[in-house]
């Protein structure tokens, strides 16, 4: 349940301040209690477990959840790049050529 709740977080385009905090919230929650869960929110997320493991073990004293959040979100903002991108080079295919 706090996988789908960060989830909908993450894809709320309009995101608050206080989204962010709720969503590092959530994020320590599942590290603390259900870090099964974490580990597949994370997969699923597409965020790789080499990356989560170096912001992790750079600054150990921070809070995780921040850690994860700020992560998080440079993760959804280069997923939505990628796919602007893929929208822009999709109008240099002939009309006659697409699918």
């Amino acid at each position: 349940m706090q996988a789908d709740a960060a989830l909908s977080i993450l894809q709320n385009q309009q995101r608050s301040a206080g989204d962010i905090d709720k969503l590092a919230a959530l994020l320590n929650a599942l590290v603390l209690h259900d870090f099964e869960g974490l580990v597949y929110f994370l997969y699923r997320v597409d965020v790789p477990e080499k990356e989560v493991r170096s912001i992790l073990q750079q600054a150990p004293q921070e809070d995780a959840g921040r850690l994860l959040a700020a992560l998080l979100l440079r993760r959804q903002a280069a997923k939505e790049q990628s796919r602007q991108q893929l929208r822009k080079d999709d109008t240099d295919i002939p009309e006659a050529d697409r699918w």
